[in-house]
């Protein structure tokens, strides 16, 4: 009797979405809890990532640069406990 040899490849599993690399204003002030404001307020003095433009008009932060700025907030919140 013949024996199999061949190998079963399971099922991948199905792919996560990625996150978007850009955010859109909404879902930045979502993200940060800062006020629409707040948010021009910090860009303009240098405090926040600048966004950048997507289209005439339309612009976006890029993902990366807004997580390590709440990440920079968290570690300097926690210098201070």
């Amino acid at each position: 009797m013949p024996t199999d040899t061949t190998t079963r490849k399971e099922p991948a599993a199905p792919a996560q979405p990625l996150p978007p690399r850009v955010l859109r204003e909404r879902s930045v002030l979502s993200y940060t809890g800062l006020s629409r404001s707040t948010l021009g307020r910090i860009v303009k003095a240098g405090k926040f990532p600048a966004p950048i433009d997507l289209t005439d008009g339309t612009v976006g932060w890029v993902r990366s640069e807004v997580d390590e700025w709440v990440d920079q907030r968290i570690a300097e919140s926690r210098k201070q406990a």
